[in-house]
């Protein structure tokens, strides 16, 4: 149980603080038309994912706020040019005013907005990397789908070869007389079953070599898929979870948002320099701070209701958080669970069982042949050698499924599988 401890180190790991992800290997335009890996597969879904794009979009939004909270002065400067005549009984002239204001900000506002912006960008990464990853994820998911409607099909196509032959051998012996004619019926019911489970694979392997080319954005006639149905090693060294990244950078950003609104109660004061000349020739200058009032709720505004509906944000978010971690803890154990079970089932079906399960089936005709088995056990046989296959390729899908799931829910690299 060596692996399910990695597996629950890695829920320490998945709770810590964040960071970057490992650089997967880069790959190129034919890669993606030949996948011969799963992260082949996971990279080039990643690479052509407009999914990534839309996350990328709103981290470049993130980025942009963040450059509009660097401002340092709350508004542009305001100029006042007023110019009025003078007339009187025996003379007339012209004055001219001019005032310059400038707003500014008190009670470290500006910084107190950047450290939103900051937790925003925060947020941005980790989403962009979780989403990051459920792409990586799916692409090897349907990746190991065609791979296994693959194997699946091959392994029926040959049994369906191997029930033509019991049909053939049934219909000659029926038309001699030596069985009964229910005898054929029972072959060609059991050649139809085959080959209806032979088309319907078919039609899986197709229908998962579709999904899989839309996730690389091409098309499903340029993919050639290769490769064998071998769990990825799982990396014990996993990364912590950026859902719980982006959980706690909701919180730091909302709770620096409700100590922007108790620093915007502070009325900003506005600086005044006054430039004036009169009619009588003076050149008058000044100038004074210019300041609001604040007035008693509900009288005037406080931003008390704002403040307490972020405090209450800030409640929910932390919630959020706390939710977010018991679920990676639960996803974590399940993880590990299932991977234990699916090695167990694997090891059911040793390589002496499998391969004399294909060596039987292969000479079920032949032996009918020598008059060693009759028709009905022969079919019976088929039945149950098939059924034993077909279930190996099952458990082994089920244990790369299985590995994967382990992967996300620890934070494990998927796009550096070979």
């Amino acid at each position: 149980m060596q692996l399910s401890f990695e597996l629950i180190c890695g829920l320490v790991l998945a709770v810590s603080s964040p960071s970057n992800l490992p650089s997967a290997p880069a790959v190129d335009g034919d890669a993606c038309r030949r996948i011969s890996s799963p992260g082949t597969a996971a990279r080039c879904a990643v690479r052509r994912s407009p999914v990534l794009e839309v996350a990328a979009s709103e981290l470049d939004a993130a980025r942009a706020r963040r450059e509009r909270a660097k401002i340092v002065l709350p508004s542009n400067p305001t100029v006042d040019l007023l110019v009025a005549g003078r007339r009187g009984a025996t003379d007339r002239d012209v004055n001219v005013y001019g005032t310059l204001r400038q707003e500014v900000e008190i009670g470290g506002q500006r910084r107190r907005r950047m450290g939103v912006a900051d937790a925003e960008l925060e947020q941005g990464r980790a989403d962009a990397t979780t989403e990051r990853r459920k792409v990586a994820a799916v692409a090897v998911d349907v990746y190991y789908q065609v791979l296994v409607a693959q194997r699946r099909a091959d392994e029926l196509t040959h049994a369906l070869e191997v029930a033509r032959a019991l049909e053939r051998l049934a219909g000659e012996r029926a038309d001699a007389g030596v069985i009964a004619g229910l005898e054929r019926d029972l072959a060609r019911a059991a050649r139809i079953v085959v080959e209806r489970r032979v088309l319907d694979t078919r039609r899986e392997r197709d229908r998962a070599r579709a999904h899989l080319a839309a996730a690389m954005g091409s098309s499903a006639t340029d993919l050639v898929i290769t490769g064998s149905l071998t769990p990825p090693v799982l990396n014990a060294a996993a990364q912590p979870r950026p859902e719980l990244a982006s959980a706690s950078a909701r919180v730091r950003a909302q709770d620096r948002r409700t100590a922007v609104l108790r620093r915007e109660r502070l009325p900003n004061p506005a600086f005044i320099a006054v430039l004036q000349r009169d009619g009588f020739g003076e050149l008058v200058a000044g100038g004074g701070v210019s300041m609001g009032i604040p007035l008693p709720s509900p009288l005037g505004h406080t931003a008390k209701a704002e403040i307490a509906h972020s405090r209450a944000l800030v409640r929910r978010l932390r919630a959020d958080e706390a939710l977010t971690k018991r679920r990676i803890a639960v996803e974590v154990e399940s993880a590990s669970s299932d991977l234990a079970g699916r090695r167990e089932t694997v090891a059911l079906y040793d390589v002496e069982a499998t391969t004399s399960a294909r060596a039987s089936l292969d000479a079920l005709a032949e032996a009918m042949a020598a008059g060693q088995l009759d028709l009905r056990s022969a079919l019976m046989a088929q039945q149950t050698l098939l059924e034993l296959l077909q279930g190996q390729l099952e458990a082994e899908y089920e244990l790369c499924i299985s590995t994967v799931t382990a992967a996300v829910a620890t934070g494990a690299d998927i796009e550096g599988w070979r």
